[in-house]
């Protein structure tokens, strides 16, 4: 993996952190978070699995899908560069579903702690 980069430098004009957060924070969320390059079809998160934190796609592209009964798999959305993915397991124990990098796909990652404190000390961001 190449050098992590800084909230302040992050090429996503969409991203939700550099959007919504304060210098202050932004310096924190760039200590804490970790950066991982998915390649295509590689699961970022699986529906069941632990729920640790909240993904954000700096670049490329992840399919959210869910599995029904019978195994069958439903597209529930398409998420690109800027979007935040894991958030709907907020309060869960798991991740309620699957994500799937579309190709190579860029990611930072910010643990649950980290994520409620910047929600909580940045109004605009939650």
């Amino acid at each position: 993996m190449r050098n992590k980069t800084e909230c302040n430098n992050c090429p996503s004009a969409k991203c939700f952190v550099k959007q919504y957060c304060s210098g202050k924070w932004l310096d924190e969320i760039s200590t804490g978070k970790t950066q991982s390059l998915y390649n295509r079809k590689e699961y970022i998160f699986k529906e069941g699995e632990p729920m640790y934190g909240i993904f954000f796609i700096q670049t490329g592209g992840v399919k959210v899908i869910s599995t029904h009964l019978n195994d069958r798999q439903q597209v529930v959305r398409l998420a690109t560069g800027g979007d935040i993915l894991g958030h709907k397991a907020l309060g869960r124990d798991t991740y309620y579903f699957n994500a799937i990098a579309m190709m190579d796909t860029l990611m930072c990652f910010m643990e649950s702690e980290l994520f409620r404190d910047t929600c909580m000390n940045n109004p605009a961001f939650a």
